[in-house]
């Protein structure tokens, strides 16, 4: 389903609209820690989800103001139907869920997503638009490059509120830098998406200072991946750079992505041949134990005969007698993909590969059919970032709860179902 888009000068607010979304972007990055939010009736309320809430009224005033229809197309009714069978199933899940705390949290977050898309899609009129966005994205990644580094040098922690973390950095001298996210391995999946958006502005953006400053973003993200010492990461970001590489055709720039390939593989070379090498994840478990939880979810859902066990049950399920695999007391998948095969199912998982596999595929056609440059860029910038997020989603313990990723795929799914190309 879209929404036909109406002349901007006929769209009540369009210069405070286009500045909500701008704060929307930014504060999406910035987590959901006491720092940024408040506690009302159970849940969250942060600076992002406060802005899309006013995004929203603005959009259903906007519909009740002006004549927009509804019209429909394949990719955005793929989308449509995608979100309202992964809500749907989710909200009937509690007739078996066990948790319903974290039931209500999963299904909260999941409408969440559906509003980022939601947003997207009714506001991006132009390509100023979604460039707006990029730029937006990375004023966002400079601010948490800043704090990475601060934090590095001086060994403070201005966000951090995990006492446990505080007391591993302040006893081994490690200095990992985490900036506003939970812990590290979050915020080095922060930095591949930063890595991304430089590449995309770099090509989009024709004043030479967000040029430079793209460039230099990237260099700097690249390099708080490397200190910030997560393997899953670390290879995730030599992946997207073969890749950018690859699909690189300017032979300076070709030149450029290669030495920077070579000084990733150098630097990380010398960061896990150091014996006194940790990662955010080895430190508690094993690669063992992830095998273990990808066994667990099988089997879970086995149990629920393909149904899956319910919106945010697989906690619930790994830490019951019905887990057979040993996990260490590990409760959480670290995996994407299976902790959506446990929570929701067989069909709904089949479902969801297939829709990214088809939105890759029509972003590679729109790549290599499309003669405009900056389409191009942002089509090969989206490719990426999903070949590498096959990589990413097995990095942190869960995905659902990382804003800015629903912010994100928010962006791409909007690129890609609405057909506003540059």
């Amino acid at each position: 389903m879209i929404i036909k888009k109406i002349p901007s000068n006929r769209t009540a607010n369009h210069n405070f609209i286009n500045i909500m979304i701008c704060i929307m972007i930014i504060a999406s990055t910035l987590g959901s820690g006491n720092h940024f939010s408040i506690r009302i009736l159970g849940f969250n309320l942060s600076l992002v989800r406060c802005v899309l809430l006013v995004l929203i009224g603005f959009a259903l005033y906007n519909m009740s103001m002006y004549d927009w229809k509804i019209v429909y197309n394949k990719k955005s009714y793929n989308l449509y139907l995608l979100w309202s069978i992964w809500i749907s199933w989710g909200i009937i899940s509690i007739i078996w869920a066990n948790d319903k705390n974290a039931w209500s949290q999963d299904i909260f977050l999941l409408i969440e997503g559906f509003l980022f898309y939601f947003v997207f899609l009714i506001f991006f009129k132009t390509s100023d638009d979604f460039k707006q966005a990029f730029k937006s994205m990375l004023v966002a990644m400079i601010f948490h490059n800043l704090i990475g580094y601060f934090e590095i040098f001086t060994g403070r922690y201005l966000f951090l509120e995990n006492q446990i973390f505080l007391k591993f950095y302040d006893s081994t001298g490690i200095r990992h830098p985490i900036s506003t996210m939970s812990n590290e391995n979050d915020f080095a999946c922060l930095m591949i998406l930063s890595v991304t958006v430089c590449y995309i502005c770099l090509h989009i953006f024709v004043e030479k200072r967000w040029k430079t400053i793209s460039f230099f973003t990237l260099i700097s993200s690249a390099g708080l991946i490397i200190i910030g010492e997560s393997r899953g990461c670390i290879l995730g970001l030599a992946v997207i750079i073969v890749f950018y590489i690859i699909l690189q055709n300017n032979i300076k720039r070709k030149i450029i992505m290669n030495a920077v390939f070579v000084l990733v593989v150098i630097s990380a070379y010398l960061v896990i041949s150091d014996n006194s090498f940790i990662t955010s994840d080895s430190s508690y478990f094993n690669d063992i134990t992830r095998m273990n939880l990808i066994k667990n979810s099988i089997q879970g859902t086995i149990d629920s005969c393909g149904f899956g066990v319910g919106a945010g049950q697989s906690a619930h399920y790994m830490n019951s007698h019905n887990a057979i695999y040993n996990t260490g007391g590990i409760i959480s998948v670290h995996n994407w993909w299976f902790q959506i095969l446990l929570e929701y199912g067989i069909l709904f998982f089949l479902i969801y590969v297939y829709l990214y596999i088809d939105i890759t595929y029509n972003l590679f056609k729109l790549y290599k059919k499309d003669y405009n440059s900056e389409n191009e860029a942002i089509s090969k910038g989206f490719l990426g970032f999903l070949i590498v997020f096959i990589i990413l989603s097995v990095v942190p313990s869960s995905l659902i709860g990382c804003e800015f990723m629903w912010c994100w795929w928010g962006i791409i799914y909007a690129f890609y179902s609405n057909k506003i190309y540059i």
